[in-house]
């Protein structure tokens, strides 16, 4: 038996949330973030004790049963000493590389500190951050070769974009580029148009559909050049990182436009373009110069089968692009792409090791969900409810009531089996509505999702009849990719059909979560549309609910007109169409 246990934590502040997971011989055990646990949204600072602790109770593995520690991160002394023999080889000297030494070992020493707490004394692996990302993606496919391509903004000294080829689940590293590319360029747009970086680039990408990239496409397309499987760029990332943290938005506006103006051209552009026009060239120069790698990659690899990951791989509208390609004939996407899931690949990697090293082969298998975290019992439930004074009936069928209160424009909270790994609601931890009233956006981004106007919501189909609303429909269980709506569907459903006609879909499959599947099933016999608009269960402003404690929490602040949890129906008797906030 291989047991490996991983987690992932940021060096500093940040908006990565921690995650820790349970891996043996191949298998996902458990897997969770740490913000759905402490409620802090993007928590990840270490030590991310509560996660480590919650995979281990949900696993039911012993400290001693555990054979080995991934951590997605170089070693603080391999950061030392690629850094010096940089400068001994004549490279310019980064002097922060070494003066971050006693900090990265601090660090370490957390890590150990925190195994000593649990009384875990198994040895440590540190795994190269973008090899992390690369095995998430490449050993959760199915696909043993494959064009591996990860797009972050940084991982360890820097390095942003690799490309791996890989043949019998065995990575061969074509390259690795330092310095800012793809997620660096994407976050000084998200920058100028007044988001927050690591936290604002969907908003780009959803701004970008409201705009015409062909006003300043022109005037941005040199600042990323693709030749080869080299990148140059002209955005570096001291201009758009305040070296303070920013929480008040006044400030951030301020210091965007003090500071970052002087250096940043896609902020200056905001004096006489508008954001749209602006995120809409952003939008389509990253998806034009990705294209141009993986066809760069292919060419080299000889695989036309794609594997991606990293932060970029989140944005759905290139994930698109990519597979549309005429040279691509495949493409796998890691459901967690960012860093929360680059965990699961660092753990993957070293149990693989670990098998293969006693003798037995690794299973590639295609990851088919992410149902990986907590699940509670009928009576946390009912003793949850019973806390926050919330009558409740018990019902017979919960998937048929809920299709039947979605059939009627109430907007549904529906909490049933184990909690997602990831940041998409796949039916476990997951707001429903009515996809044919459009109206019902506003009532669910009013009082719940608070989003801005142009983000759009995404829809859950059942898997049989996704070619019926979907151009060149293929199986997308994670709200991904994106897809291009038929013109025949467009009115049918246009609570979760975007301005430019595509949407995200995610399609459930009845053998992997039957019960979501029938309240869709139910759904299409009173309305005649195997749809429905599928948002996560969380307030704006807080991490996808975990408990039932969380969820009643939401009934208690008007955030859904139902909730049905496991068996349990609760009318939280408000219309959100007629309060007033």
């Amino acid at each position: 038996m291989a047991t490996v246990l991983g987690f992932y934590y940021y060096w500093t502040t940040s908006n990565h949330e921690g995650s820790a997971i349970i891996v043996k011989d191949g298998k996902i055990l458990a897997a969770i973030e740490e913000d759905r646990i402490t409620r802090v949204k993007h928590d990840g600072n270490i030590p991310v004790w509560n996660s480590i602790k919650e995979v281990m109770r949900i696993s039911g593995v012993r400290p001693e049963e555990i054979d080995a520690v991934a951590i997605p991160w170089e070693s603080p002394r391999v950061k030392y000493i690629k850094g010096l023999t940089e400068v001994l080889q004549g490279k310019p000297f980064k002097p922060k590389r070494l003066i971050m030494y006693p900090y990265w070992r601090l660090n370490d020493m957390n890590i150990r500190s925190t195994l000593n707490y649990f009384d875990i004394h198994a040895p440590i692996y540190y795994v190269n951050h973008h090899e992390s990302h690369a095995a998430s993606t490449l050993l959760t496919s199915g696909l043993e070769d494959s064009t591996v391509i990860t797009l972050d903004r940084s991982g360890d000294r820097y390095e942003s974009v690799g490309v791996w080829k890989a043949q019998d689940n065995e990575m061969k590293k074509l390259t690795i580029i330092n310095g800012c590319t793809f997620g660096t360029f994407f976050a000084a747009a998200t920058y100028a148009v007044g988001f927050k970086i690591n936290d604002g680039e969907g908003k780009t990408m959803g701004l970008a559909s409201y705009g015409d990239y062909s006003k300043t496409y022109n005037k941005i397309k040199d600042l990323l050049k693709v030749k080869g499987l080299k990148i140059k760029s002209k955005i570096n990332d001291g201009i758009i990182k305040p070296r303070i943290d920013i929480n008040d938005d006044r400030l951030f506006a301020l210091y965007r436009h003090l500071k970052a103006e002087k250096n940043n051209p896609i902020i200056k552009l905001t004096r006489r373009y508008k954001n749209e026009d602006i995120a809409a060239a952003a939008q389509k120069l990253l998806e034009d110069r990705v294209k141009e790698l993986v066809k760069n990659s292919i060419k080299k690899t000889g695989e036309a089968r794609i594997c991606l990951s990293g932060g970029v791989a989140l944005n759905m509208k290139m994930n698109q692009r990519v597979r549309e390609m005429p040279e691509v004939e495949e493409v796998y996407i890691f459901p967690n792409p960012g860093d929360p899931g680059v965990v699961v690949g660092a753990t993957m990697l070293v149990c693989k090791n670990l098998m293969e090293q006693e003798g037995r082969e690794f299973h590639n298998e295609r990851m088919k969900h992410t149902y990986y975290g907590t699940g509670y019992k009928d009576k946390d439930v009912t003793k949850a409810l019973e806390e926050y004074r919330l009558d409740y009936q018990k019902i017979k069928n919960p998937e048929k009531t809920a299709a039947e209160l979605i059939n009627n424009d109430k907007v549904v909270g529906w909490f049933q089996g184990r909690l997602e790994f990831g940041p998409r609601a796949l039916g476990n931890r997951s707001v429903l509505a009515d996809p044919r009233n459009e109206k019902i956006k506003d009532k669910i981004n009013k009082y719940l999702k608070k989003r801005d106007w142009f983000m759009p919501f995404a829809p859950s189909i059942l898997s049989e009849a996704k070619e019926e609303y979907f151009e060149n429909a293929v199986e997308a269980p994670f709200m991904i990719m994106g897809f291009d709506v038929k013109k025949d569907k467009l009115k049918e459903i246009p609570a979760v059909v975007h301005v430019d006609n595509t949407a995200r879909p995610q399609t459930v499959d009845k053998k992997v979560n039957p019960s979501y599947w029938k309240v869709i099933k139910e759904f299409e016999k009173l309305s005649g549309v195997p749809v429905i608009l599928n948002t996560s269960f969380n307030r704006h402003g807080q991490p996808m609910v975990r408990s039932p404690q969380d969820a009643a929490l939401h009934v208690v602040w008007g955030c859904v007109e139902y909730l049905i949890m496991h068996n349990c129906l609760v009318d939280a008797k408000v219309d959100l169409s007629k309060m007033r906030l």
